[in-house]
């Protein structure tokens, strides 16, 4: 709990003391931390990017993996469903709502 005595009020204006922006300090988003991790260089002088997609690609071959596609779809975004809303006589629905 603060101390009564030494609480100032906030500056009129700019004050570095408000949170303008919503977010708790250090906050950041989890996809910004991946992307940041992954232009990083390993001990090997091999980003941890290029290692990544050798690892993502073996073991998609060898097997199905969920994280893989989780960070996939964090970085790339997820892939859109094609619906296919074929209607053979749509032009007389259409005439309906004229």
């Amino acid at each position: 709990m603060s101390n009564l005595t030494t609480l100032k009020p906030f500056k009129k204006g700019k004050d570095p003391r408000r949170n303008t922006t919503g977010e708790n300090k250090g906050s950041g988003w989890f996809k910004t931390g991946i992307v940041k991790f992954m232009k990083q260089k390993a001990k090997d002088g091999e980003k941890y990017e290029d290692k990544y997609f050798k690892a993502a690609g073996l073991r998609a071959i060898t097997k199905s993996d969920i994280l893989v596609k989780e960070i996939n779809e964090r970085i790339d975004g997820k892939v859109k469903d094609k619906i296919d809303i074929d209607v053979p006589n749509i032009s007389l629905i259409l005439n309906k709502f004229k």
